[in-house]
Parts: C-alpha cells; structure tokens; sequence
C-alpha cells in the first residue's frame, strides 16, 4: 500500500471490489434492501431474490471508508443501474486498493444509503495514484430527487429521471458533502458567495482534473456542500455548493474564505470552457490532450461576477 505523497497526475487506479447484492426491489416492510456490484453471501434480512436480479456480495465488507466522487451519465427511474465510485483526491496515493460499495433503499422517503469501505490488499506498485475507483450498483429507484447518504451521513442529491425520457448526452461528477459528525450539516445546500476560480490550463486524456472554487464567505459555521461537474461537449459546467452546520459560532465580522475542490469526469482530449454555474462573468480555457514536449501545467484564476445566465 502507498503512503500519502503529492500524486501524480494519472488516471485513478481501477483494479477494485466489484460487489452486488440485491433483492426484490425495495420492499420497506423486509427493512432497507442491500446492493452492491459483485457477488457473494446473502443477508439474512434480504429478502427474497428473484431470479435475474443478477450477482450478489462477492465477501466481507472493507474497513469504512468514505467514497468522495460519485460518476455516472444520467439515472433513469425502474431499472437498476451502475455508477462509479471513487476515493481519493488532491494529495493522495493510492495503489492496489480497492473499494466495497452497497446501495440500499433508506427507511426515509426517497433517501438511497451507500455504505462503502476501502480494502489495503497490500499490492505493491511502481506507480502512484490519486484516486481507487469501482462501481457501484443501485436498486431501482422512482423519478424525482433522491437523498444519498453515504455510511449515515447526507452527501449530495441526485434526480431520476422517468423512463423512457432522452437524456442529452454527457457525464457527470458528484464529490459528496463536507461530513461533520459532531455539528452536524443541514440541507438543502445552497450557492456560496464565490469569487475565485482556479485549475491547471493542460491536462492528460482519461485523467480527473481539479478545478478550485473559492468561497469568499464560507469559513465559518458553513461547511463545503456537494460539488456537481456536468460536461456536455466542450462545456464543463461547475455546481458548488454550502451547508449549514449544526452548531451555533462566534464567527468575526469579516469574512472568512474556504476553498472547495470539484473534480471533472475523465476527459476526452478537445478544448474546454470552464463555468461556474449560477455565477459568471468569467469563462476560462481547458486543453487536454497529449503534448509533444514535457509540460508542467500553468494554473489560470479568475474572478467571477454573478449572472443570472447559466
């Protein structure tokens, strides 16, 4: 297993835990209904399993771990559907981990529970990677939003949309919610008072890239909400957000900033635009692809003045 060392700038290692437990759907009278992306011993308190339900647990969970990106294209209402997880991020190094995901119907309304964990297998590596990613397999769910909560904490929120409905082409990335265990953090999220933005100007293909968007506003009794990156073409369109916290702070009459970090999908090489949504004034330029010579990436930052246009 890798030690925490400033990463390289790599695609997220994708030799992972692939689990998958299901049950007849979710059926609120046999308790919450497990699912994950693999095969393997049944709960007892699953329920009945019907016949094409396909692979159940592949083995013991991992020790809890939090995942913090959530991937997928779009959700469609009724049908049981794949996304990708990730753990990781600026700093980080990972290398032969691997990550266990099981998803199930929460007892609240429209409220989907991952319980996730992170397995050292101690492989050893020439390389270093910012990221150990797997899939994750969600039970049916119903139109509408959904809360995620990932191992009991709220992470982000997610819409399903009803089936049969075409869906504009693109990928997305949801990096969960700051988690608080003591405060605690209060939905819904809502748009901070943002006034930097700031990532690298060069990227490799198939690689995730940070994009850092500050909150001249939120460094006091406010915590980082979830962070949406939608790309659609040559558009990266960037959703950040803040939470209350639970608790009641002292905080000075000047503003404190907090810096969130977003993370984009894997990139296909092309050149993008970068936009905040909600607020603008400012548009800035991604190339990705894969240079002739070596590149140490130049970081642009910008300000940005709201709009009402995006």
């Amino acid at each position: 297993m890798c030690r925490f060392v400033p990463a390289l700038l790599l695609a997220g290692c994708f030799g992972s835990h692939s689990t998958g437990e299901t049950d007849g759907g979710p059926g609120h009278d046999a308790g919450p209904t497990p699912w994950s992306d693999g095969g393997g011993p049944t709960p007892v308190d699953a329920g009945p399993v019907p016949v094409d339900s396909g692979p159940r647990d592949a083995g013991p969970s991992c020790p809890t771990a939090d995942v913090d990106l959530a991937c997928f294209s779009h959700l469609t209402a009724g049908t049981p559907q794949t996304i990708t997880v990730a753990v990781g991020g600026e700093g980080a190094c990972f290398c032969g981990e691997r990550i266990s995901c099981h998803a199930a119907i929460g007892g609240e309304p429209r409220t989907l529970e991952l319980t996730t964990g992170l397995c050292a297998d101690g492989a050893l590596c020439d390389g270093c990677f910012p990221f150990v990613e797997s899939t994750c397999t969600l039970p049916p769910l119903t139109e509408g939003e959904w809360t995620v909560r990932v191992n009991g904490a709220y992470a982000f929120d997610v819409d399903v949309a009803p089936r049969g409905t075409l869906v504009e082409p693109g990928a997305a990335c949801l990096r969960r919610a700051t988690r608080d265990d003591y405060c605690g953090v209060v939905p819904p999220p809502y748009l901070g008072m943002y006034s930097l933005v700031c990532h690298s100007t060069f990227a490799y293909p198939d690689t995730r890239v940070p994009v850092r968007v500050t909150d001249s506003c939120g460094g006091c009794g406010v915590a980082a909400g979830p962070c949406r990156v939608d790309v659609f073409d040559d558009v990266i369109r960037v959703r950040p957000s803040s939470l209350s916290l639970g608790c009641d702070f002292d905080c000075p009459a000047v503003c404190e900033p907090r810096e969130d970090v977003c993370w984009t999908p894997p990139l296909a090489p092309g050149s993008y635009r970068i936009r905040v949504e909600g607020i603008g004034g400012y548009e800035s330029t991604l190339s990705v692809g894969t240079p002739h010579d070596p590149i140490d990436p130049d970081e642009i930052c910008g300000p940005i003045v709201a709009h009402d246009d995006l």
